[in-house]
């Protein structure tokens, strides 16, 4: 609880003295004593709302206003605040006692990876300094009790609201993804990070953000607008790179950059079924290590995660050893096997970058054929679906386009966009109804086959229509294989 005077103390002018309660952006979820602050969103307008906040026992209400103002409206104060939505994250900052003083946060932004690389991160901290959480795509929670959220960054109060949990039970460390939506949208506003990572940069969200150069201005933000102790660069993507300074700390899987100021670099790489083996190169020091995980972008995803704990003091050879304990994260390059079977990998891509980086890694892993079972979103970026035709086309060995979350679009639809990027001559099979897709693919694969289910991941659902549909293709995976894994 706290007054209302220390919630909003840049108010210019006198306000009542009133305790609050709680904080809500949804009328809906109002309870007595709340303040219910009313902003504009993509699909509503929170000030239309207001009476019914109120009806619910709001005890006052901010909105987004032009100017400061005080008024009254059935006699509950309404405060009008200038830009409010970049000053929610402030605002519930304040109410939940600045949680973010309590934790190291690690911060993670990219295109693809940024999943993987805090949980990574989360799970390295874990065994370091007992207890660590961790925000994002697959939920949020300390180690290992996560809670689904609904989007990969949630909305500035429930951010500050979860990371006050994770203080409260605890934990001394927290990462976080931290997505381009969250950076224009003021989500993170009133985060201080102890440390920052960049993954990679390639198209995403283009139906959101409108245009590349918008959408790296937006991932930029994190860099330019947020002070960090310290900062994670992956050195070979050209567009991340540049964000960097001679200060910074940089990851490489490229020899040429061992010795390298701040630099961590894995060589010589082999790829096994038991996972990727590697030497890890830093400050004249070197180690071999076998991580679990597959594939070369795992391997930069190891790095960047190990970067957190060689930042803060600990030596090479610690947090190396530290490198065979680490598991797999749900539907990122996830695998399942059984006897006599193909090896099947399930992972969320769902970008050409994503897909092309993904059947890369699994090749490295298959002496037979080639599958890629995958789709593309329907009502969102069209651009993106003929390039993902291409890049299963050209590196998979047998393309099976089917559906994805369809939305409102024809599926077949959907899947003529796919087709129309794979060139002349080659190996596809248009399949909507995608379990059946990934039943029918699994039983022709033979047992040196590798087949790739590609966009779905850790998804418990598929949208059609307009409805949600239970689909866990994890578990419909390990259900065609006889519940191997």
């Amino acid at each position: 609880m706290i007054t209302l005077s220390r919630l909003i103390p840049d108010c210019p002018m006198p306000l009542p003295e009133l305790t609050i309660s709680g904080l809500k952006l949804d009328s809906r979820k109002i309870a007595s004593g709340d303040a219910f602050i009313a902003v504009p969103g993509a699909a509503t307008d929170g000030r239309e709302y207001i009476d019914s906040a109120i009806a619910a026992g709001a005890s006052v209400v901010l909105a987004d206003m032009d100017e400061w103002t005080r008024g009254e409206l059935d006699g509950v104060p309404l405060i009008g605040i200038p830009n409010l939505a970049s000053e929610i994250s402030h605002i519930a900052g304040r109410f939940f006692q600045q949680p973010d003083s309590q934790l190291r946060l690690i911060g993670v932004t990219g295109t693809n990876g940024k999943t993987t690389v805090s949980h990574l991160v989360a799970q390295l901290w874990q065994q370091l300094e007992p207890s660590a959480a961790v925000l994002g795509t697959l939920g949020s929670g300390v180690l290992p009790n996560l809670l689904p959220e609904t989007n990969t960054t949630p909305d500035a109060v429930t951010v500050q609201q979860r990371l006050a949990s994770f203080a409260a039970e605890g934990a001394k460390n927290a990462a976080m993804e931290v997505s381009s939506h969250a950076l224009v949208q003021g989500r993170v506003e009133a985060l201080h990070f102890d440390t920052l990572i960049a993954t990679n940069l390639t198209r995403d969200h283009l139906d959101y953000h409108g245009s590349m150069a918008e959408y790296i201005a937006a991932k930029a933000r994190l860099f330019s607008d947020f002070p960090a102790r310290v900062r994670i660069l992956n050195a070979d993507d050209g567009v991340v790179a540049a964000w960097g300074t001679a200060d910074d700390y940089w990851y490489s899987l490229n020899r040429q950059k061992i010795g390298q100021k701040n630099t961590l670099v894995a060589s010589e790489i082999q790829y096994t079924h038991a996972g990727t083996s590697m030497v890890l190169h830093w400050q004249d020091q070197q180690i071999s290590v076998l991580s679990p995980l597959l594939g070369d972008f795992n391997v930069a995803n190891l790095l960047a995660a190990l970067l957190s704990p060689l930042t803060s003091g600990f030596s090479l050879t610690f947090a190396a050893a530290l490198v065979p304990q680490l598991q797999s994260v749900a539907g990122r390059m996830e695998t399942f096997s059984a006897e006599g079977k193909p090896l099947v990998l399930v992972d969320y891509a769902h970008t050409p970058d994503a897909l092309e980086q993904v059947l890369v890694a699994a090749r490295r892993h298959c002496s037979g054929t080639l599958w890629c079972v995958f789709g593309c979103g329907g009502d969102r970026d069209r651009g993106k679906r003929p390039q993902m035709g291409e890049v299963a086309a050209r590196l998979a060995d047998h393309a099976v386009v089917t559906d994805d979350n369809p939305r409102t679009e024809a599926p077949e639809a959907i899947i003529q966009d796919i087709i129309s990027g794979m060139p002349s001559g080659s190996v596809y099979t248009a399949l909507p109804g995608r379990a059946e897709a990934v039943r029918q693919t699994i039983a022709k694969a033979q047992q040196n086959d590798v087949v790739v289910c590609a966009g779905k991941g850790h998804e418990t659902y598929q949208i059609i229509g307009t409805k949600v549909q239970d689909y866990d293709e994890r578990a419909w995976v390990a259900e065609i294989l006889g519940g191997g894994q």
